[in-house]
């Protein structure tokens, strides 16, 4: 026992002669923000300090100006809104950037090495973090990061590094319906999502939402809306003779943990929007843009008498329903319908920067494709861009399309009746420019 005890100490002892050792040799960083910094740079000049600490045992945390004791300064910014940066690279030093390019640029002040770590805007300022971070040997995974056996001694880049992304538009979708997908994690589960996205630098979330999700409450035609259903209104029970049982503690029924199982319409309602609401303020965090979706050609099932001939949709499932196939696309139901559907979720959602005109997965709705082409046509002249018969046999040819090609051929009539709904609800209604009557209604 006294020999292993004793091996121990010395094995102790060996551990912290390294740690102390490898301290040493590290110079004192100081991680240097502007004043005025916004939260987006604190955020990244925090998370830098975080990445020392882990990776170089090197203690810091953010300061405004460059200190004596420090023998590195990392300025994290631009020079608008951090003067160290303007101080380290003169007038002309920085270089030309778009909003989401990123620099790393080796500068001096008062003798001392400085490391520039910059954006054209704040989140590109996050990204240039995660670029010097990851040229540090780290690797971000959608569940957290692998950090390397061995970093090695402190070093940053000799040379200026400057990124501008090929894609300006990186999109994670999130939500859904499927239940093994992202419609079952709450916001503890998207909040460790999130954060490794802006590492690996995605600046979107698509939140795509489905009709009978308790998402958006509207009204129409004197009818409110009073059902809500979550995984197409399919239900997971819990067994106790499940594999994994006991990490589901006492659940009887699996679920989204942020929306109550059984309860009402209402209270089903506020749990929806508090969830989406707080979805979309996470990524706005890390300076993601949000995106959601209005499906303006498929509803609940109780506004039926407002559809001539609805059908049911084809899909599996709770019921919806959509505009049986001849419907007058210029029929004041769909119209009225549509309407109080935009208009809701365009309300409910502010802070969404773009919201999508979904399509239906089965297109129903196509009696008056012709009709709707050449009121198209006449608008846009799209006749002499593509003839409708040349696409109409383009879709014919998609032999391997899922469903085969008649399925195809559906979509592109049922795609040309929805264009032509869109357009005269957007362009010649204008549903949209009376937002302020429809919140008074409300």
């Amino acid at each position: 026992m006294k020999s292993r005890c004793w091996l121990l100490a010395l094995a102790s002892a060996a551990w912290l002669a390294h740690a102390t050792s490898a301290q040493a040799e590290n110079p004192s960083v100081a991680v240097v923000i502007g004043p005025s910094a916004g939260e987006l740079e604190r955020y990244a000049a925090n998370e830098l300090c975080g990445y020392l600490s882990k990776l170089f045992g090197i203690k810091a945390r953010p300061v405004t100006s460059l200190t004596e004791s420090a023998q590195i300064g990392l300025l994290v910014g631009s020079p608008q809104t951090n003067p160290s940066v303007q101080a380290a690279l003169g007038t002309d030093g920085w270089p030309k950037l778009t909003d989401q390019g990123l620099v790393l640029k080796p500068g001096r002040i008062g003798g001392k090495s400085v490391l520039v770590i910059g954006g054209g805007s704040p989140v590109a300022t996050l990204w240039a973090v995660y670029e010097l971070v990851e040229r540090w040997g780290v690797r971000y995974l959608l569940h957290g990061d692998v950090l390397p056996e061995k970093a090695g001694r402190f070093r940053l880049p000799e040379r200026e590094v400057t990124l501008t992304p090929t894609l300006t538009v990186r999109q994670w979708r999130v939500i859904n319906e499927h239940a093994m997908g992202p419609v079952s994690w709450g916001l503890a589960d998207y909040r460790v999502m999130l954060d490794q996205l802006a590492k690996l630098k995605f600046n979107r979330i698509f939140a795509y939402i489905w009709p009978l999700q308790p998402f958006v409450d509207y009204q129409a035609g004197g009818i409110q809306r009073r059902s809500a259903e979550m995984y197409f209104g399919f239900h997971f029970p819990i067994t106790d003779d499940m594999p994994g049982r006991r990490i589901f503690g006492s659940e009887t029924e699996f679920h989204n943990p942020d929306l109550p199982v059984g309860a009402g319409y209402r209270e089903m309602m506020a749990s929806g929007a508090k969830h989406l609401h707080g979805l979309m303020t996470l990524a706005r965090q890390r300076g993601m843009e949000c995106i959601t979706v209005a499906n303006l050609g498929e509803f609940p099932p109780e506004f039926a008498p407002l559809l001539k001939n609805a059908q049911r949709t084809l899909a599996t499932g709770a019921p919806t329903i959509v505009p049986g196939r001849d419907t007058d696309p210029a029929d004041p139901g769909p119209t009225e319908l549509a309407t109080a559907v935009l208009q809701a979720t365009v309300n409910s959602y502010p802070e969404a920067d773009f919201i999508e005109l979904g399509m239906q997965e089965h297109r129903q709705w196509l009696g008056h494709y012709e009709r709707a082409w050449k009121a198209l046509d006449r608008k846009y002249g799209i006749e002499k861009v593509r003839p409708l018969a040349a696409v109409l046999a383009d879709a014919a040819r998609r032999t391997g399309y899922p469903g085969g090609a008649a399925r195809a051929v559906k979509e592109v009539q049922g795609d040309i009746v929805a264009l032509y709904f869109y357009d005269r609800l957007l362009n010649e209604l204008k549903v949209l420019n009376h937002r302020a009557r429809y919140l008074d209604s409300m």
